[in-house]
This record gives C-alpha cells, structure tokens and sequence, in this order.
C-alpha cells in the first residue's frame, strides 16, 4: 500500500503554485477553479438565497466557495509537487543528500548542500523553523511600556511623601521609555510588518539555513493562532517547499553588488544608492552569509 500523508498546511503561496502547475498542465487548473465555482453559485446559492435571504446566501456562497478553494489548493500542492519530483527537480533535505541513516551518523556541511543546488532551485525542506513577527514585537513592548508606566502611577500615589525620590524616577522612565520608542520607530521604518521564516534542516550543519519572508495573505491560520497553538519556534520538524532565490558566498551578501552608472546623473545619485544598500546590510534588510535566500511556497507539517 502507498504512504499517505495528511499535511497539516500552516502557509501556502497559492498563486506560486498556480503558476508552476499551469506550466505543467496549461492553466487548466483556473479553468477547473473557474467551473466549480460558477456551478456552485448558480445550484447552490440561488435555492439557498431564496429560502433564507439574498444576504444570507451570498454569505453561505462565499464562505463555500473559500472552502473549495482552499481544497483545490490542497490538491494543487500534491500536483506541484509530484512533479517536480517526477522532473527530478525537486531536492529534498536531507533525504536527497544521503540515506537516512547515513544522515544521522554525519552532519551535511553548506559546501555539500551547494553542490546540489542553484539559484532557481526547488527544495523541500524538513527541520527546525523559526518565525520572527515583527508587529507582534512591536506590540508586546508596547505593552510593557504600558505595564512599567502604570505600575509607576500607582507607586507614585502610594509614595507621596518620597515626592523628591519619585519625582527622579519618573524622569528616568520618561528617559528610558523615549529610547526605547525611538529604537522601535526605527524597527517599524525599516522592517515594517516583516514576518520573517527561518529554517534549519535536519541533520544538516547550522551552515546551512534557509531564510525567507511570509506573506500574511497566505498564512492559513492567523499568527496568533500559530503562535498559541505551536509557538513561533517549534521544537517538531516542519516541512517547507520553497524556491532559492539567492545563494551568498562568503564575504559577501546581497546589498554588496555594485552596479556601474551608465550616464552622468546616475553617477552622481549612485553613492545615495550605495549607501542604502549598506544600510541594509547593517541593519540585517538583506541576506547575508552563509544564509540562503529563498521564497516559501508552502509550510506544513505531517
């Protein structure tokens, strides 16, 4: 009997996928999408819109029909990837670099990862992710700001008679809180609403990671609930089909590529460009070594 796997999907780049099957199969996927959907409303929501109300039918047709697409999707997947496995296109960590108890005895370096990819590579990585959320950073602090200011409130009234001493302190959290504000200003003008993935593969060096951002539209379960449910640090494996994007050599990332000015007003304004581009080193915006750059397509677990 062939193995089956129920994935549990946590993030899926429908339209990615779309795009990969429709090279395959010649967009008869929205063909298919397109049918099922306009079958569905015209059997389904006009007896349902007469017998409890236009609205309540257009509610009832459309969360339907979300639910067929994201099944359609779940279907998409299986197709993309048993393609790309069957093109030997796919590499899988770290069940492509070595069987798998050859793998538990020795730890793969990055220089033997880099033999089996290149810069448009599909992998499907299995291994330890991270996922660092950036507006919930925002908020957690803010929220402890909030907490330490009260709590200074309420000492304060308590403490009238140490006017003098209060009255120090209270100049010091103001202090203390404008700093901390600033640096989260900064956060937010440079990272914004970033959720950004890292993941680790199993058995492989820590050499060898893959980073890439999450687009909240395709996340399938809001990110509080990933958060409460599983934590933004699991401890299982979890599966991630992605492509590379950029591989980073050693001394070098990505804001490091110079570009040559092709007509005077370029050359003058290139320095600006220039300097963003370290700024973005400095400040982590771009990948640096020995990360490698990818895009996510999908994230599950089994």
């Amino acid at each position: 009997m062939a193995e089956f796997i129920i994935r549990d999907f946590i993030y899926m780049d429908a339209e990615k996928l779309k795009s990969i099957v429709a090279q395959i199969d010649e967009g008869l996927v929205d063909q298919q999408k397109e049918s099922q959907a306009n079958s569905k409303e015209t059997s389904v929501g006009a007896k349902i819109g007469i017998a409890i109300g236009l609205d309540a039918g257009k509610k009832f047709m459309q969360e339907t029909q979300n639910s067929q697409t994201k099944s359609l999707h779940d279907y998409i997947y299986n197709k993309v990837e048993d393609a790309l496995i069957e093109n030997e296109i796919l590499m899988e960590l770290p069940i492509s670099m070595m069987g798998e108890e050859e793998a538990i005895k020795s730890e793969i370096s990055r220089d033997e990862v880099l033999k089996k990819i290149n810069e448009s590579s599909f992998v499907l990585i299995t291994g330890k992710v991270v996922m660092n959320y950036y507006p919930l950073l925002y908020e957690m602090v803010d929220k402890v700001i909030d907490s330490v200011k009260k709590l200074s409130d309420t000492e304060a009234k308590k403490g009238k008679e140490h006017s003098r001493e209060n009255g120090v302190l209270q100049v010091q959290q103001i202090k203390d809180e404008k700093k901390v504000k600033a640096v989260l200003s900064v956060l937010k003008l440079f990272y914004g609403d970033r959720i950004i993935l890292k993941i680790v593969p199993e058995y492989c060096s820590e050499h060898v990671r893959f980073v890439g951002i999450l687009r909240t539209d395709c996340l399938r379960y809001d990110l509080s609930d990933i958060s409460y449910k599983f934590g933004t640090a699991p401890d299982t494996n979890w599966n991630v089909l992605a492509q590379i994007c950029t591989i980073t050599k050693k001394g070098q990332s990505i804001s490091r590529i110079r570009t040559t000015a092709s007509n005077e007003i370029e050359k003058a304004i290139e320095p600006a460009f220039q300097a963003i581009r370290e700024a973005e080193q400095l400040m982590g915006l771009s990948v640096n070594y020995p990360e490698i750059s990818i895009t996510p397509i999908a994230i599950y677990r089994t």
